[in-house]
């Protein structure tokens, strides 16, 4: 017959005598390994800028350089996030960020005229940002070591803006164009940009160490969007193509426009904090209390 024995370590726990030994080793890893892991391993946070220059990319808009050509633009996007490391050289992490994506256009004939007498043009849009990556890094200890982050993102729109400016002598004001707020004469929205783009992006350079908790990042980041960011109703208001159906019932005539990315590139610039990297183990944790003779 099986006695009962209360463990010495566990003291709420009541448990046959037999079992006694493999059961205090479940409960070991159960309630030790984890920190043990996380001690080790740990966990890592960053905050990271990037200016960069914004691309809003389509083949329509690239043939239509006779009356808007494309100019740099400059966006930008900002992010935090925190990571899990497997091990000194790789984990994977997630966040929050927001990006501003801007595309700049004048038209060719005030190309060389001074700035109040040029005609431009420019669409801005802006999104939270759910990114999901791995990282991979060489050796952590060391000052400068290479650090790569590599992974997708979800953005989620929060405004798109168009807005064109004339030259001083055409004596109008600047005309702002929400796009996500037309509607059309029975007053249903226009559906011209999507409310949720899918895109990868990739980042890689080099990781200064300060100490174990604090770095700083220096990465050439390249972004873009998979999926197109642009709706069914984007034919309307951007350069697109004409087409004309024929088929029993009549002629149809509709316009379509090419697949849109939003690209981005540039440097991102990060801190980054972990905060139990010195913690090696569990074992070492504990050496600091042992009396000297026993270290």
């Amino acid at each position: 017959m099986n006695t009962l024995y209360k463990s010495s370590i566990f003291n709420t726990f009541v448990i046959p005598s037999n079992n006694t030994s493999s059961m205090k080793l479940i409960l070991f890893f159960c309630l030790f390994v984890p920190s043990y892991l996380f001690a080790q391993k740990g966990v890592e946070f960053s905050a990271n800028i990037n200016p960069c220059f914004s691309f809003i990319i389509n083949q329509n808009d690239m043939d239509n350089t006779e009356y808007d050509q494309a100019r740099v633009s400059i966006g930008m996007h900002t992010t935090l996030t925190a990571g899990y490391n497997f091990n000194k050289y790789m984990g994977i992490g997630s966040g929050i960020g927001y990006v501003q994506l801007v595309q700049n256009y004048i038209k060719p004939a005030t190309i060389n005229a001074i700035e109040k007498l040029q005609h431009t043009s420019s669409r801005s849009l802006s999104y939270v940002r759910l990114p999901l990556f791995l990282r991979i890094s060489s050796n952590p200890q060391a000052r400068f070591s290479i650090y790569a982050r590599l992974g997708m993102q979800g953005d989620i729109l929060l405004s798109a803006v168009g807005k064109e400016s004339f030259p001083i002598t055409a004596n109008k004001p600047d005309e702002i164009l929400n796009y996500t707020t037309q509607v059309t004469a029975d007053n249903r929205p226009y559906n011209i940009y999507k409310t949720f783009v899918f895109g990868l992006h990739a980042s890689i350079g080099t990781k200064l160490r300060f100490n174990d908790q604090f770095a700083l990042l220096f990465l050439w980041h390249v972004e873009s969007s998979i999926s197109n960011p642009e709706n069914d109703d984007a034919p309307l208001f951007f350069t697109s193509e004409s087409f004309e159906v024929v088929d029993d019932y009549g002629r149809t005539k509709f316009r379509k426009r090419q697949h849109s990315w939003n690209f981005m590139t540039g440097l991102s610039i990060g801190l980054v904090y972990t905060p139990f990297a010195n913690q090696t183990s569990l074992s070492n944790n504990k050496r600091k209390y042992r009396p000297a003779l026993w270290r």
